[in-house]
This record gives C-alpha cells, structure tokens and sequence, in this order.
C-alpha cells in the first residue's frame, strides 16, 4: 500500500469517526456555526474541535456556544447564560462539572461558567475571582496569560453594591504581586474603583499604569504582551488611565498619556484615543486665555472628534465624539452653526439609543432658540 492510499483510507477512518462517534456544534460570537463536528481540547484558553480531518482552534472569547453530545446539563446552562438568567447558569454548568468525564470537558465546562460571570456584574466578585485563579495558571505561559488577559471581567455590579467591594478587596491583594499579570489586574482594579467613585484610589492606579515599565513577555516571546505596559493590554491601559486622568482634571496630562502612544493603537483602541484628544484639547481651549491657542485647540479638537465619525462610525465612541465635535463648532470661537446643528442632528438621528442624542438635542434646542 503507498502512502496515498494511506492518506485515502486514514481521512476515511477519521471522517466515520468524528461523523458517527459524536456530533458536536461550537457557535461564535460572529454567528459563523460549525456543526457536525467532534470537539475534542482545550489549551492555552482555545477550544480545538474537529471537521472531518480539519482541526480548527477558536479562543473561547470568540465562542458564544459549545453543545457536547451526551453532556445535556452543558446544553442547558448555556441556554440558561444566553437568556441571561446566570444564577441559574452557574448551577447548571456545574451540572455539567459533575456530568463530564474528561479532564479537558471540565477545563471547557469551567470557561464557559467563568465566561457567564464575567459578563454578568451581579456576579463580579465570583468572576474576578475566577479570573485571577486562571491567571496564576496561566502564569508560566505567555501565550496563555495573553488569552487569559482578553477575557477579563467586562461588567460591574451597580455602583456602592458590596459585590464590588470584594472584588476590589481580591485584586488589591494581587495588583502589587510580583506576578507576570499584576498591570492586567491593576488595569482591572482601577476601572472598578473609578465606577466606584472612589477617584483618588483610581487616580493612584493611573499614575502606576502610566508609569509601567515597557516589559518583555515571560518565556522570550517576542509578541505584543497585554498583561504589562508593553503590548495590546497596555495601551488599553494607558487609555484607561488617560480617561481618569481627564476626569480629574489632569487635562494636559491625560493629553500626553494619549499621544505618546498615537502610533502603536490599533483599530479597536484609535477611535476611542482620538475621542480622548478631543476632549482633552476642548477641556484645555476653556481654560485657555489666549484667543490664538484658543482658537487652535479647538480646531485640534475638532479634526480628531470628525475623524472617529468619519473613520470610525460604529465604534462606542462614535456618537460622544460627534456631539462633542457639535459643541466645538458652537463655540463662541469658531460660530459654526451650521456645522454644529449638523453634527447634533446627526447624533439624533444615527445614534438615538445613545445617551448622547438626548444631550445632542438639548443643545439643538438651545442653538435653535438663540
């Protein structure tokens, strides 16, 4: 027998194999479904499955299902987390926990429960929590700590609610660590006190992050790193802080966090550092005496505020920079009234779900009866 008809016979056997031996489906998050296949690891926070003799690896930020034959708790608490009853999620993955046999099921069962949490801000204490075991075991790995970093917990618990607090109590414990994920846990903390008010302890967390040094990856790898100021997670970072910077008046400051890092942001950060540089220069042109600098900033202002419209139309930070680039024309300064009901009506009429076309028509009102 030659090798082809190895090969021939090899992808026969596989196929039969991952078709008749089990029948799962992964979702991502992008709505692209890979059914019929055979999920068969986890590593490194990546789901790898099979399709026929195709292996594919999917990181588990940008899995939204994962269906398992023969694990039904697993079916019922993902449909449980997709309707957005989590408590009850919780319960059924660990469900599931009990009902799995091997070793990497479990691991898959324990990123999908951590994941329900993360985004869940009831649940923000068990989540960071969660998150910090997987960093520790992650640690030895850059490459895993990255994945680990990227799904972080995104939501908070309403403000003054005790789940924050202990989540705040579990990451000071680990912020000052000599540990490869301390900046990604600073980062984290520092949001958190900030949605907490608690702006001197965020203040504080901002001049740490902004004064990281730029640091090599454990283990050499030479790739951007997001658990310290030298890669991805850092400059989201160094955005975060600039955005408390700003808040607390350290406008001058906030500007400088932001532009010296305008190169390295990519698609997914520019929007919102262009966003910040206009705030920053509109707060500078209030406080500013000299008609000419006045002047300036505000058409400094103006330029970064258009290009996050202009490029960046879906970004978050859309609608807040068109509305602010509506105030700057409406300045005293450069009386652009067309310019400025231009941009408020566009706020209305493009972004009505966000809180900034309330404020876009407040102020058209009020250009409109001058």
């Amino acid at each position: 027998m030659n090798r082809a008809e190895r090969v021939v016979i090899l992808s026969a056997v596989l196929a039969g194999l991952c078709g008749a031996g089990r029948a799962d489906e992964v979702v991502l998050t992008n709505g692209l479904k890979y059914d019929n296949v055979q999920v068969t690891g986890v590593k490194d926070c990546n789901v790898i499955f099979h399709k026929t003799t195709q292996e594919i690896t999917k990181s588990v930020k940008d899995i939204a299902s994962v269906s398992i034959k023969g694990l039904g708790a697993l079916d019922e608490a993902e449909k449980l987390a997709k309707d957005g009853k989590v408590a009850e999620a919780v319960r059924a993955y660990g469900d599931a926990m009990r009902q799995a046999s091997d070793s990497w099921q479990k691991k898959l069962i324990e990123y999908r429960r951590y994941q329900a949490m993360a985004r869940s801000g009831a649940m923000i204490d068990q989540a960071v929590q969660a998150w910090l075991t997987m960093l520790e075991e992650c640690r030895g790995s850059a490459t895993a700590m990255n994945a680990a970093v990227e799904i972080k917990p995104s939501e908070f618990a309403p403000k003054g609610s005790p789940e924050n607090d202990r989540a705040i109590k579990a990451m000071k414990r680990k912020e000052h660590a000599d540990k490869p994920y301390a900046g990604a846990v600073r980062q984290l903390l520092m949001e958190l006190c900030r949605h907490e008010g608690r702006s001197a302890e965020a203040a504080e967390l901002a001049e740490e992050i902004t004064a990281e040094p730029k640091s090599q990856p454990a283990g050499g790898d030479k790739k951007a790193d997001r658990t310290s100021g030298g890669g991805r997670d850092g400059l989201e970072g160094q955005l975060k802080a600039a955005e408390v910077f700003l808040q607390q008046g350290e406008t001058a400051r906030a500007l400088g966090v932001v532009k010296a890092n305008l190169s390295r942001y990519n698609d997914n950060d520019l929007p919102t550092a262009l966003l910040l540089m206009g705030k920053a220069q509109y707060a500078l042109y209030r406080t500013e005496a000299r008609a000419e600098r006045k002047e300036n900033l505000l058409i400094e202002a103006g330029l970064n505020l258009m290009k996050v419209f202009a490029n960046f139309p879906s970004s978050p930070a859309a609608a807040e920079a068109l509305y602010m680039a509506g105030r700057v024309n409406a300045s005293p300064e450069l009386k652009n009234r067309a310019g400025a009901r231009a941009a408020y009506e566009t706020v209305i009429r493009q972004y009505g779900a966000s809180p900034f076309a309330a404020k876009a028509k407040e102020d058209l009102d009020k250009l409109i009866n001058e």
